[in-house]
């Protein structure tokens, strides 16, 4: 959908708050808007398109317009998605590539390809080259709007001592005027924005700022971030953000904040689980993600007597079957959380005794069966 001038939008990997309009409200469903009181008002006047864009579609990746025309906020956004054509990529002539060869291949037969292979590999080229440039301009596109957030913090940490200052509660006051963006995620920017100097790092994107900040927020210190990615091993300079300079940085940001957690959960359950740096490493380069579920497995390993290392190896970079140890273990430790999920439902159906006779009683006696089973398997041990 071309409007008079094209214009590139810079889109988040993730943002927390969605497209609304603040000049709306009621049933836009119907057209017809109500009061708080439930009175009917007249409908919205519908948003004026620009020169050159029809509410019907134009092609077949438009949608008809007639779906969101009372909302501004949506026919803005809508028609600089639709307008790029490569431009936030800053390739067009690459867009224009991707998809000629789907134009041309979507609808052909397996049996008119005269070589597959040679159709593979192109297709693998072209697929690679595409996914490197929309990782590239994703992470920049985060990076600018982390610094945009950051900023964001800085006014609503201002915006925290006034409203205090007035003898007024701050997350009342918040909620009553900015009920656009929930607490949550501004009080995620006000933290940041209290570490100095990071917004220096905010090509990181804010993910990876809100780990590295928990843990180097304890330096005193004019650059915390920096430093403490300093005493990690990890080179930096503030003036490199060149694609494959800054995805390189990331990765070693991301070992980082994997054995951040991985000692926090060693912390928590008192166990030292040796992880081998090097290892943690290549699983990101893979990405792979170490998330704690794969840490406590490394916790099960441990404790088990086994290697964590070794699991590392086998499982997530050879691809080897889980361990039965871990299978095992993680079904034993699920009987805490069934029975307390089952006495929750036995209580709910005391206090609502109408549901009673909707229990099946098959069901119960499958239940007693199965809990018999058990009792004798636990005597006989």
């Amino acid at each position: 959908m071309k409007s008079k001038e094209t214009k590139k939008e810079k889109n988040a990997e993730k943002i927390d708050d969605v497209i609304v309009d603040a000049d709306r409200s009621g049933d836009e469903a119907s057209g017809v808007d109500t009061d708080s009181g439930g009175t009917e008002k007249p409908a919205q006047p519908e948003a004026s398109l620009p020169e050159n864009v029809t509410t019907e579609p134009q092609d077949d990746e438009h949608m008809h317009l007639g779906r969101i025309q009372n909302s501004p906020s949506l026919i803005d956004a809508y028609i600089k998605v639709s307008d790029d054509n490569g431009e936030l990529l800053e390739d067009t002539s690459l867009v224009a590539e991707v998809k000629s060869f789907y134009d041309r291949y979507k609808n052909i037969n397996v049996q008119q390809v005269e070589n597959p292979r040679q159709l593979l590999t192109e297709s693998m080229e072209l697929a690679n080259k595409f996914s490197l440039k929309i990782n590239t301009r994703g992470s920049i596109t985060a990076g600018i709007l982390t610094k945009y957030l950051i900023r964001l913090g800085m006014i609503f940490n201002i915006q925290k001592m006034l409203v205090r200052k007035s003898g007024k509660k701050w997350e009342e006051w918040f909620n009553d005027n900015h009920s656009v963006m929930s607490l949550r995620s501004a009080q995620d920017y006000m933290k940041l924005a209290k570490v100095p100097n990071i917004i220096r790092y905010a090509f990181l994107g804010k993910e990876r700022l809100i780990e590295i900040s928990r843990v180097a927020k304890k330096l005193k210190s004019e650059d915390p971030v920096g430093e403490y990615l300093t005493s990690q091993g990890i080179e930096f300079k503030p003036e490199q953000i060149e694609s494959e300079g800054s995805a390189s940085l990331r990765s070693q940001v991301d070992t980082v904040i994997a054995l951040i957690t991985i000692s926090k959960v060693e912390e928590k359950n008192e166990i030292s689980l040796d992880v081998d740096a090097d290892l943690i490493r290549k699983l990101i380069g893979m990405r792979v993600e170490v998330d704690t579920a794969m840490i406590g497995k490394m916790v099960i390993i441990k404790q088990s007597g086994g290697n964590p290392n070794d699991y590392l190896e086998s499982r997530h970079i050879n691809g080897g079957p889980e361990p039965e140890i871990i299978t095992s273990t993680i079904k034993l430790r699920s009987i805490p959380k069934l029975v307390g999920s089952f006495k929750d439902t036995v209580d709910y159906i005391k206090n609502h005794t109408d549901l009673a006779s909707d229990v099946d009683e098959e069901e119960i006696e499958a239940l007693e069966d199965k809990l018999t089973e058990l009792r004798q398997l636990m005597e006989n041990v």
